[in-house]
């Protein structure tokens, strides 16, 4: 029998990428670097320019950067990873991505030098609790093959899948 793609299961799961999705939970350090950074900001606002600094990065990308042991590894199973997965995936962390760069432009004209005000400071911190860890967590979902919001497993196969893992993001934002 050929085997169709150039890993096993096994190799997957030693490199701590899941062998049902074929993602690494590793890409979303990306993200929570920069949530770190943001809930510095209300007591150490010089952290703004970092934040500010911080680009979306693609998963490939973001493993082509990194010191991650099985980086091809980790480029090829995304490659070969379901459709649906992939594109459930890549949707989520499209929501992501906006939902940062939505706090830099808040963040984009604050005082640097001076104390932030308490007002904005909350508003940041709503956005991150409201909308950027939820997605951080449905991107973990995803990624180790588990719809949080579901409460069962990813399918990896046909169209229903997508249409679900959309219709659970956007029960999150309502």
């Amino acid at each position: 029998m050929l085997q169709t793609q150039p890993f096993s299961a096994e190799q997957l799961s030693a490199a701590n990428i899941n062998a049902t999705s074929f993602l690494a939970t590793d890409y979303l350090n990306h993200f929570n670097e920069v949530v770190m950074l943001i809930e510095m900001v209300p007591d150490m606002p010089d952290m703004i320019e970092d934040i500010l600094c911080w680009e979306p990065c693609s998963y490939a990308d973001h493993f082509r950067q990194s010191v991650f042991a099985d980086k091809d590894l980790a480029i090829a199973a995304y490659e070969a990873a379901p459709t649906a997965v992939r594109k459930g995936f890549e949707a989520v962390v499209t929501d992501l991505n906006r939902e940062i760069e939505d706090v830099q432009i808040t963040l984009s004209g604050v005082d640097q030098s001076a104390p932030m005000d308490p007002a904005l400071a909350d508003k940041v911190m709503m956005a991150i609790v409201q909308n950027v860890r939820p997605a951080i967590d449905r991107a973990s979902g995803i990624i180790n093959a588990v719809d949080k919001c579901l409460d069962g497993p990813v399918q990896a196969d046909g169209d229903d899948a997508t249409v679900r893992a959309q219709d659970a993001v956007d029960e999150l934002f309502d």
